[in-house]
């Protein structure tokens, strides 16, 4: 149980005449709230006794100007807010705040307003945190105070660099209590927490959340300031929670509105290092670690072929205790590098010569708009397959992505779809959009490959894209970890690894309900994006794939001939400053006639990169966006050289094959 003392709605002079008391008894404090009228302010306020409390330094019902005079000289002294309070109208509001030693001083900034556009400006509540982001600083605390027609904010923003970073948020600034409870909900479900929670006297919420762990925390949103102690002592005195956040709003003590965050723990849960799977005398984990240490990056995997043998498979953690952990079979979303698994299921079909490169799309697909005529644009016909594998096809590469523009075009037509929308829908959706003379502009195009998904499970038979990998990619090859991704959290499958945006970002669902939701866990509908981004797979089932590429040999699924005449003309496209298509990013071929080449893969809460070096391969999946490896370009830049260079490499070329032990027979 924790030593805390605790008052609510005294008055400014009994107030202080607390505080110093528990001072003296060696508490310091942990929240505090100021609220009520703006000449008779009232406050609430929680100390906490700990071994070593840190020295504090208060200051109370201030204006504006004498509280920025405060904020100045303290910082000149390496003291900056712990917590910050405001209320009363924005030209007459009063301050209060309680100083800390930091180091580095945070900074703190008054008198903010809220935009309603991007704005970047260090006026405005979102560009101090657009601005706190590109500087390494998280808000520790926000003050929501003014008129209907003058809002304002205050803030203080800490450092945010080093081990101790964390991901964080605070786009809920003015929150209705049911969005604040769906933004709560949302993050909670995405292994956030929110930190911080204030009101204003109309009762609209501003919140902070973050990534990390003390264990269970509850919220109270809004509670009439006189059931408020009866709150506080349920969560504290008879479950033994911490208020980390208590804040009021309101007149007086019977109008006031409360808010409060209890948390389980006193401190958050370090974030520590483990790996799956075996090193075999190599640097390349110890590489891996440094690139995930300090970063955002909780989980990863990675597999290395050689020619045809699984030679490396290891799975990373830098999480909380109580974190699932990575294996060497955990499913990570593959992003773009299923646009890979999308060509090679392409070239098959041309091995087989069940279609050609100068087939029209059209005439296999036969895209119908909503009203059920012909696409728009006559420029249709001429699409080749050709275009979809080389992004050359002159489809806008995002716009089929849009639901709002689905819609749109389904309403001209007098129809309405439902949500989530169709493969079927967006099809239609498709045959609206303009045409940009096709094989003459070289355009990166998700949707040229989601269409040719679509080409491919049209012309096996079946309904979906996945099927089709599977009967005739994946079950060949005994391929059984990859398979369609999820959008909601709650359909998450065993073994699916967990994303976070950097950004903490939430949205409203592209699912029935419109309910916020953190991104890509319900912001797209990946399970219809096969072709072009919607595959998750586990590191050593992809590596699978990869060897095909690096065995020089012909295999189950494709000849090598075939794999050395598409590649072949991947190498000219890269050559002459294209995307190389063929499912790559990049390809080159060197004097010994073999083959590199680069596969990135990027979702704003995970990446992929496929890395093949002649008879190496390589596939790195991290459950982050700021993985150090996805989506370059040069073939210095890829997995291989910078994590495995060839030292490393070399110790590896004697390992047996270690497809067998994860239930796949050698190639």
């Amino acid at each position: 149980m924790y030593d805390l003392k605790q008052w609510i709605g005294v008055g400014l002079q009994e107030h202080v005449a607390k505080y110093e008391t528990a001072t003296q008894e060696g508490y310091a404090v942990l929240t505090f709230t100021q609220y009520g009228h703006a000449t008779a302010p009232l406050y609430a306020a929680v100390m906490i006794k700990r071994a070593r409390n840190p020295e504090q330094r208060p200051f109370w019902a201030l204006s504006q100007a004498q509280f920025q005079i405060v904020v100045d000289k303290q910082a000149s002294e390496g003291w900056s807010p712990l917590v910050i309070a405001a209320h009363g109208p924005a030209d007459a509001a009063l301050f209060s705040g309680v100083f800390e030693k930091r180091k580095p001083v945070g900074v703190t900034a008054l008198g903010l307003v809220m935009s309603t556009k991007t704005v970047t400006g260090l006026t405005t509540i979102q560009g101090r945190n657009a601005h706190a982001l590109t500087k390494g600083l998280r808000p520790v605390c926000i003050a929501s105070y003014g008129e209907e027609d003058s809002r304002r904010f205050a803030g203080v923003w800490d450092d945010n660099t080093g081990a101790d970073a964390v991901l964080w948020n605070n786009d809920g600034l003015l929150d209705s209590a049911d969005t604040l409870g769906q933004r709560i909900a949302a993050q909670e479900s995405n292994w956030c927490r929110p930190v911080f929670l204030t009101l204003n006297k109309r009762v609209e919420f501003c919140s902070i959340y973050e990534a990390s762990d003390a264990g269970k925390f509850h919220v109270t949103p809004a509670i009439p300031g006189p059931g408020f102690p009866l709150d506080y002592a349920d969560w504290v005195t008879v479950q033994g929670f911490l208020p980390i956040c208590i804040q009021a709003a309101g007149e007086d003590v019977f109008s006031s509105t409360f808010s409060a965050i209890y948390v389980e723990k006193d401190k958050v849960r370090p974030r520590m290092w483990s790996a799956t799977g075996t090193e075999p005398g190599t640097q390349i984990s110890a590489n891996v670690r440094g690139a995930m240490t300090g970063s955002i990056i909780r989980q990863a995997a990675v597999a290395i072929v050689y020619k045809k043998r699984l030679v490396y498979a290891r799975g990373f953690n830098m999480a909380e205790e109580g974190w699932p952990e990575a294996e060497p079979t955990t499913h990570f979303r593959l992003a773009s590098c299923s646009k890979t698994i999308t060509a090679l299921a392409a070239l098959q079909l041309i091995e087989e010569g069940k279609m050609s490169l100068d087939d029209s799309m059209q005439e296999i697909l036969h895209l119908k708009t909503p009203d059920g005529h012909g696409p728009k644009d006559p420029q249709f016909s001429q699409i080749k397959i050709r275009h979809l594998l080389e992004h050359s096809s002159g489809l806008p590469t995002d716009t089929f992505e849009s639901l709002s523009e689905l819609q749109k075009a389904f309403e001209n037509a007098g129809k309405t779809v439902s949500l989530p929308v169709s493969a079927e829908d967006r099809d239609s959706f498709i045959a609206t959009l303009p045409v940009s003379s096709p094989g003459n502009h070289f355009v990166y195009s998700n949707c040229g490959y989601y269409l040719l998904g679509r080409v491919v499970n049209k012309l096996r038979g079946t309904s979906r894209p996945i099927d089709a990998y599977q009967k005739h990619l994946f079950d060949p090859l005994k391929i059984t970890r990859i398979r369609r991704a999820k959008s909601l959290i709650a359909d998450q499958e065993a073994g699916e690894a967990r994303y976070q945006d950097p950004d903490l970002r939430v949205y409203s669902s592209v699912f029935p309900g419109q309910k916020l939701v953190p991104t890509y866990y319900g912001t797209y509908h990946l399970e219809i994006m096969d072709g072009d981004g919607g595959l998750t797979g586990a590191a050593v089932d992809v590596a699978r794939l990869i060897a095909v590429l690096t065995s020089q040999q012909d295999s189950p699924v494709l000849k090598w001939h075939t794999i050395v005449k598409y590649f072949t003309r991947g190498v000219q496209l890269t050559a002459e400053g294209h995307r190389a298509g063929y499912g790559f990013d990049a390809l080159y071929v060197g004097a010994d006639g073999k083959f590199s080449g680069l596969k990135g893969g990027a979702l704003d809460d995970a990446h992929s990169a496929i890395d093949i070096d002649g008879d190496w391969g390589s596939v790195s999946v991290f459950a982050a966006a700021d993985a150090p490896n996805a989506g370059n370009s040069s073939p210095d830049s890829g997995f291989l050289n910078v994590y495995a260079p060839e030292p490393d490499r070399d110790s590896l070329k004697g390992v047996a094959d270690l497809f067998p032990h994860f239930g796949m027979p050698s190639l």
